[in-house]
């Protein structure tokens, strides 16, 4: 501007100088004209028109001089102002020019300014953040910026900056795509416009490049989207209305038309894990030429990037050959996806030998494809499975049809089943009828009412009625009238079903008719058993006694004269013994007493031989188990007592389970320490043998526990126990020298542990003294005086059980000393029960007390003139 100015005031002087000049000179020429003129051509009267015109001239001349000294003067005047506004105006563009480059270097654009020349005269600082190049790495490389730009657009960019560099300023804007300092992509919107001076003159252009990498990823997003949306929505399409055959193999052509690719797998995992791949691709199957080639892959067989994609659950591709076994198809290059529900690999999609290098949105594309297609295929397969599992589970009807007829028809038990609203019986299987003497068409025409006595119908009816409600699935001991009008005893269970959409309640009749004889017999027995145990030890202890008593009468009888007056006594007192010595061998047969049954006791064999009898005593509903310990200790008891307390244990513990239970009975060595007997009064402590009986009912509370012991207390209904059983085992226990504890919790059960001590030694009664040179009260006595005797001993008489061993064993024992004695067997017991439980063999010589001194000379007699015994 302020060159401007200056010119045209100098323009504005020369000019008015100028004037002045041309005027000067015309006025001179015209003078000298005039002069010429009036002296040589005009007449004076022509002089005045002349002079006139001359004189106007030179006033405009005049005139003129003035109007351009005047304009020259007020133009030195505007150029002074100018030359003001000019020095305020050149601050206000500094400070106008730095902000400029403040916003320029903070604008998000990339800012390109070109010169007149068409060089880049300026680069804001946003070019160097998006692309990552500084003005120097342009300098250093004049090849970087063609470099970076991706190959397809190169020479669209040459084009446009060609036409920027010629200062033309494109009007469409163009899009070029970079590759940034990172590898990125980065997409430029360039649009250009010229820099025009004040007079139009184009002096430069300016081109700004925005950064729309953003906007084109979107847009490439959603196109991407749009375009996994119609492959979805085709994919759908093919799961809806491709028949299941053809399914696989159109959802593959569609995937790989997709990718691009030559060859493909779409398989699914069978519950059984194998990879099954009904959707090779038709060029895999036809160009593959391995032996034996199949498209069930089991588990084991998972291998490569296909079986690392399942079992990692994640993609794998790769653009390099793959190496693999001869006959099969090359690989170039593949992606695996699996396809993944809830965690689990359900199915796998594989593509591969595409012409150029799979990217990122190939491998998007089939991840999408992966994702959408997982549950699509779960469903498809749960309704695959579902309508293998209803064939299978029709298949399985039938034949349950048939296997339930083999057995509702060969069932030993009775079955009857009745709905629930009537009562009527629908079905009869073959043993109810044969139990009740009716046929199978009878008994489907009538009704619980008709096979039941009318004193219990109420009853059975409320039973029915509770068991069709769900609230029990048992009658015990239920009396069913025959046809030909007897009545047998049953246990009903029961089993809800539904038949033909009607509820029925399934009966299954267990006749017990036999069972309560047998617990009437045991009932029987057992009352037998007590009053034999009674019998059994007066007789054992008696027999002692009548063997002195006999023994003696007998030897004073041979003493006194026949007329002496005590003979008729003693005799009296001889009879007396006989009919005595007949009754305990009456009661000795009544109360079946074994030598086997000695004080020292295997409580094993106690538990074992007790087992079968509680098995016919607790009912079906219990479930008995024994849980013998190994290597048991002995314990020192009575053995009709420790069957005893096992029976009453074990016949409460079913009272307490009326639904049935477990039972259990077990038997372990145990060491009661210090610490035990200070917790439980009255034990001491050592070495004990524990009896253990549990069941799983319904439990007592502490109340109950504290007087369970007590005589007389029972918690059964009137009439249904004395409470006198617990009391009996306490009794037992404690007179064995034992100790007994219960411990129960409510709805959890009881568990009865008896402790008895342990013993290293038998016992049995002593035997009878008779008179003898040479008597032993025990087997250590007889063997020691067996070692001091000098002389041959030729006879042995022992009692089969002695204070500290059997006689058996004291004859083993001597027999390598006295080889050539014979022994004599005797004992309260029966031969028959010694030799019959194996004490002692058939052959071996036995006397039964009591014995009078005939019968043991006779017997002597007989032993000394027969073979060594023992």
């Amino acid at each position: 501007m302020l060159m401007y100015s200056k010119r045209r005031i100098r323009f504005l002087t020369a000019s008015t100088l100028l004037i002045w000049l041309i005027s000067f000179l015309i006025f001179g020429a015209l003078l000298l004209r005039f002069v010429h003129i009036q002296l040589v051509v005009i007449h004076p009267e022509q002089a005045w028109p002349l002079a006139f015109f001359i004189s106007f001239t030179l006033l405009a001349l005049s005139s003129a001089s003035l109007l351009l000294a005047r304009l020259l003067e007020r133009e030195q005047e505007r150029v002074g102002a100018l030359e003001r506004e000019l020095q305020a105006g050149s601050a206000k563009m500094d400070r106008s020019q730095r902000t400029l480059d403040t916003l320029l270097g903070q604008a998000d654009s990339t800012v390109l300014i070109f010169d007149a020349s068409g060089n880049t005269a300026y680069v804001n600082p946003a070019h160097e953040r998006i692309l990552g190049y500084s003005p120097e790495d342009y300098q250093e490389d004049p090849e970087l910026g063609d470099r970076i730009v991706l190959p397809e657009d190169r020479e669209k960019r040459a084009e446009y900056f060609d036409k920027i560099s010629r200062l033309e300023a494109p009007p469409d804007p163009v899009t070029i795509r970079y590759r940034n300092r990172s590898g990125d992509l980065v997409y430029l919107e360039y649009r250009a416009s010229t820099i025009l001076s004040r007079i139009g003159e184009t002096i430069g252009v300016l081109v700004v490049g925005r950064d729309i990498t953003t906007e084109r990823e979107a847009e490439e997003a959603l196109r991407r989207s749009r375009y996994e949306l119609s492959i979805h929505n085709r994919l759908a399409e093919i799961f809806l209305t491709v028949p299941d055959e053809e399914v696989y193999g159109e959802a593959l052509q569609l995937i790989l038309e997709a990718t691009e690719s030559a060859y493909g797998i779409f398989g699914y995992v069978e519950e059984d894990g194998s990879l099954v791949s009904p959707s090779l691709s038709r060029k895999v199957w036809d160009q593959c030429q391995i032996p034996a080639k199949s498209v069930v892959f089991p588990r084991e067989q998972w291998a490569g990037i296909w079986g690392n994609a399942l079992l990692d659950k994640k993609t794998y591709y790769s653009n390099e050959p793959f190496s693999v076994p001869e006959g099969h198809i090359p690989i170039e290059r593949a992606v695996a996806v699996p396809l993944v529900h809830q965690g689990e690999a359900i199915g796998l999609l594989m593509v591969g030998n595409k012409a150029t290098d799979y990217e990122e949105k190939d491998i998007a594309l089939l991840e999408s494809v992966a994702s959408y297609k997982a549950p699509i295929l779960r469903a498809r397969l749960e309704r695959d499975r579902r309508d293998s599992e209803r064939k299978r589970a029709e298949e399985a009807l039938r034949e349950s049809e048939k296997r339930y007829r083999t057995l509702f028809e060969g069932a030993a038990e009775g079955i009857l089943v009745a709905d629930v609203e009537t009562r009527r019986f629908k079905y009869a299987n073959t043993a109810i009828c044969k139990m009740l003497g009716y046929t199978k068409e009878e008994l489907e025409s009538m009704s619980v009412e008709d096979i039941h006595p009318a004193e219990v119908l109420e009853h059975v009816i409320s039973e029915f009625g509770a068991q069709a409600r769900g609230e029990k699935n048992l009658n015990p001991d239920v009396p069913v009238v025959r046809k030909d009008g007897t009545t047998l005893r049953a246990d009903i269970k029961t089993a809800l079903v539904e038949i033909d959409g009607r509820k029925c309640n399934v009966g299954f009749f267990t006749d017990i008719s036999e069972r309560k004889h047998l617990e009437d017999q045991l009932r029987q027995a057992q009352r037998l058993e007590s009053i034999g145990r009674l019998a059994g030890g007066v007789a054992h202890d008696f027999n002692n006694l009548l063997t002195a008593i006999n023994g003696y009468s007998d030897l004073l009888l041979d003493r006194l004269e026949e007329g002496s007056p005590l003979r008729e006594d003693l005799q009296v007192i001889r009879d007396a013994g006989e009919r005595a010595a007949a009754l305990t061998h009456q009661l000795l047969a009544f109360s079946r007493k074994q030598v086997l049954e000695p004080k020292v006791l295997d409580l094993n064999s106690v538990v074992a031989r007790v087992e079968r009898m509680l098995r016919r005593v607790i009912g079906e509903d219990v479930d008995l188990v024994t849980v013998p310990a190994p290597e048991l200790g002995s314990v020192e008891v009575d053995p009709t007592q420790i069957e005893q307390i096992i029976l009453n244990l074990a016949v409460n513990a079913r009272d307490a389970m009326p639904g049935g239970g477990k039972l259990t009975i077990e038997t372990a060595n145990v060491e009661l320490d210090e610490e035990y007997a200070k917790q439980h009064v009255g034990v001491t402590p050592g070495a004990y043998v524990m009896l253990a009986v549990s069941d799983t009912g319904v439990g007592m509370d502490a109340e109950t526990q504290r007087r369970i012991f007590d005589p007389f207390f029972t918690t059964k209904k009137k009439g249904e126990g004395t409470g006198l059983g617990l009391s009996t085992v306490y009794g037992i226990v404690k007179q064995s020298g034992g100790n007994i504890w219960v411990y129960s919790e409510l709805g959890q059960g009881t568990t009865f542990k008896v402790y008895l001590p342990r013993v290293d030694r038998p016992a049995d009664s002593v035997s009878v003294q008779r008179a003898s040179a040479d008597s032993a009260y025990s087997g250590r006595e007889a063997l020691s005086l067996a070692g001091r005797h000098r002389h041959p001993i030729h006879l042995m008489v022992t009692d089969v059980v002695l204070p500290d061993m059997h006689g058996p064993e004291l004859v083993k024992r001597l027999s390598s000393l006295r080889p050539d004695m014979r022994v004599l067997y005797c004992s309260g017991y029966t031969d028959n029960a010694i030799v019959h439980h194996g004490v002692l063999d058939s052959e071996t010589a036995f006397l039964q007390k009591p014995f009078t001194p005939q019968s043991l000379l006779r017997k002597v007699r007989e032993v000394l003139g027969g073979a060594r015994a023992g």
